[in-house]
């Protein structure tokens, strides 16, 4: 599941500091295959909600109600068969 409020703001973060998605993905003890495939939603894969709360923390976003919102928001959409 693809959470483009999220994704915006991590890449205003990295253009911002510089950074690259494998420097981000190591801070938050993730690996960086894994990171980029849950920044992307790619077969299925997500962050959860601890996941969102450590990217937030490191990209020091004061709030995350926005992302949560549309975390919570595709969790329960209707699926398309």
């Amino acid at each position: 599941m693809y959470f483009k409020s999220l994704d915006t703001e991590i890449a205003a973060y990295l253009r911002k500091e510089r950074m690259t998605q494998e420097e981000l993905a190591k801070k938050i003890g993730m690996a960086p295959n894994t990171f980029s495939w849950k920044r992307r939603g790619v077969e299925g894969k997500e962050f959860s909600v601890a996941e969102v709360r450590r990217v937030a923390d490191e990209i020091g976003l004061s709030t995350f109600d926005g992302i949560l919102a549309d975390y919570a928001e595709a969790l329960h959409a209707p699926t398309t068969a």
